[in-house]
């Protein structure tokens, strides 16, 4: 077997165990602790990530690699537990009144985030002097873990609906 397919195999089953796993998890200490959990060891994966460079990569099978390789893991393993709790952190959050509508333009930035992400970064590596190109990517784990930044404080701020004080009225 081809080894880049066995490690995007590998991404693929833990993206799928990330989406058991957290709803276990968000049972267990509840949704919202456990979307601030995946966030903050998503942004330190990424962040992580970059310095893997400094490691020797002389070849597939070198610490390097495998550190690299395995924090993607663990990202894919994140991400796919992101995506399962995401449906009900929109629904906490603005309630089933509004949850339609918010839905509907999270899931439209997102479309765009991935059209936008995919084309400027095929983009701007194939326009890189492949002297650089570690440099680049570590800018984009980089900006992936700002905007992760970002969602953390939306997170925050955001207060979920108070549905005993509605039923009350």
């Amino acid at each position: 077997l081809n080894q880049s397919a066995v490690i995007t195999s590998i991404y693929v089953t833990m993206y799928a165990l990330g989406r058991l796993v957290s709803g276990l998890v968000a049972d267990s200490i509840g949704l919202f602790s456990t979307f601030y959990l995946i966030i903050i060891i998503m942004f330190c994966s990424l962040i992580i990530i970059p310095q893997t460079s400094i490691i020797p990569h002389a070849g597939p099978h070198s610490l390097g690699a495998h550190l690299f390789i395995g924090l993607l893991w663990i990202i894919g393993l994140l991400y796919g537990g992101s995506i399962a709790l995401f449906y009900s952190v929109v629904f906490e959050i603005f309630g089933a009144r509004n949850y339609k509508s918010v839905f509907s333009v999270t899931i439209c930035g997102f479309a765009l985030s991935v059209i936008i992400g995919g084309v400027s970064g095929a983009y701007s590596f194939s326009h890189t002097a492949p002297n650089e190109t570690n440099a680049l990517a570590s800018r984009w784990f980089y900006a992936m873990a700002g905007g992760l930044v970002i969602a953390f404080i939306f997170l925050c701020i955001l207060k979920p609906i108070q549905y005993h004080l509605i039923l009350k009225e």
